[in-house]
């Protein structure tokens, strides 16, 4: 990551060095949020589409995000490099449209996306097989859905289009290699009990992607526990301070 600074004036951003784009939150959990372009579609045009993210430690979240298209009866599709992975259509009724009315496919549609995508592209179908016209009004966009709910409504949905961006969560994780491997040795294949007394992290080997040789690490806090579990260092939360008390109840001279 690296901070830039637009203009002398104002104020430093977060950016993604390789995929340029602004960082607006880091959890802790694994996950980080930052702007994506919209794409919109008018005359075959396409629209900037979603930052590629190979090479990076990053993927598109399937648990915090999904594909969701503004259109009317046009089917939009979602691929990865050379594969489609996902799409909706619409269906047409009045103007007016909300975060509800995407979830049920009414002049807006939303579908989940597959684990480990790095690369995502958008597009809708030809309009010369329908044989209309495209009144450039059709837009798709992958979103955080937690925030899509929270911010638009019906009455202010229409703003949408006047976006460059929307938030959309990153999964982040460690690359693999002998560096990493011999500092996490210890917590890789750890393995929590169900007496939830012991705060170490746990990390867990997998493929950067379904069909890549790459490997990642990621690493959780126990159950009832919280923090970052990449520091190497016994996570924290309310079972550690029921644990505190429990050994200073028990301390004996």
């Amino acid at each position: 990551m690296v901070c830039n600074q637009s203009s002398s004036t104002s104020p430093h951003k977060l950016y993604l060095r390789r995929a340029q784009l602004e960082v607006l939150n880091v959890y802790a959990n694994g996950t980080l949020r930052v702007n994506n372009p919209i794409a919109f579609f008018c005359n075959g045009y396409r629209g900037q589409q979603p930052a590629n993210l190979s090479g990076s430690p990053f993927v598109y979240s399937e648990r915090h995000n999904k594909f969701t298209a503004v259109s009317c009866d046009y089917l939009t599709m979602v691929s990865s490099e050379k594969y489609l992975v996902g799409g909706c259509r619409s269906i047409c009724e009045g103007t007016s449209t909300s975060p509800e009315d995407c979830e049920i496919g009414v002049n807006c549609c939303q579908t989940n996306i597959p684990p480990h995508l790095s690369v995502i592209s958008t597009d809708i179908e030809d309009d010369d097989r329908r044989g209309r016209e495209n009144t450039c009004n059709n837009y798709a966009f992958l979103v955080d859905q937690e925030w899509f709910r929270n911010n638009f409504m019906a009455s202010n949905f229409s703003v949408i289009k006047d976006m460059d961006s929307v938030p959309v969560v990153l999964d982040w994780s460690l690359g693999l290699d002998n560096t990493s491997s011999r500092l996490f040795q210890r917590f890789i294949g750890q393995h929590h009990s169900g007496v939830y007394e012991d705060p170490t992290p746990s990390c867990k080997i997998q493929n950067v992607t379904s069909n890549s040789t790459r490997q990642r690490l990621v690493c959780s806090c126990p159950s009832g526990f919280e923090g970052n579990p990449y520091l190497r260092e016994p996570c924290h939360g309310k079972q550690t301070s029921k644990i505190s008390q429990k050994n200073s109840n028990t301390w004996t001279n």
